[in-house]
């Protein structure tokens, strides 16, 4: 039943260029604090280590400068990057809650992060009948725990 949301990094590289690397500086800046989000989560391996560790007052911060990029760039972003960085926050956040659940459980965050399933890519969200988006997965507020 646990669904994996890692793939908050996709979401930012979904405008890739030819080189595979995100389209816009934009869109890279995003994919890096998604990463290092997840990585801070154990989504991802520690780079050297190979391990994952988690560290979810770093991953919580990490989202929290995601969340203020948001704030800030409110109405000068274009629909794409505005959707882009809508998902990859709503994929990073979900992410926190399934590890800060299984730290929980644990007691420890030093905890080895829960198994993730693998999940197709995140489908893009459904148009409701008035022409706006409608998302599958319910909004969530600044709450981490």
């Amino acid at each position: 039943m646990t669904k994996n949301n890692s793939n908050a990094g996709s979401h930012a590289e979904q405008q890739q260029s030819p080189a595979g690397e995100p389209a816009t500086p934009f869109a890279r800046l995003v994919a890096v604090l998604a990463a290092s989000a997840l990585q801070a989560m154990g989504r991802l391996p520690v780079s050297g280590s190979g391990r994952a560790e988690i560290h979810l007052a770093e991953a919580q911060s990490t989202i929290d400068i995601l969340e203020d990029l948001q704030k800030k760039t409110a109405g000068n972003l274009g629909e794409n990057e505005s959707e882009m960085l809508n998902e990859t926050l709503t994929a990073l956040r979900l992410n926190f809650v399934e590890v800060s659940r299984h730290v929980q459980s644990r007691g420890s965050e030093s905890a080895q992060p829960p198994k993730q399933e693998e999940t197709p890519p995140s489908e893009p969200p459904e148009k409701d009948a008035g022409g706006g988006q409608q998302s599958k997965e319910p909004r969530f507020h600044k709450s981490y725990g």
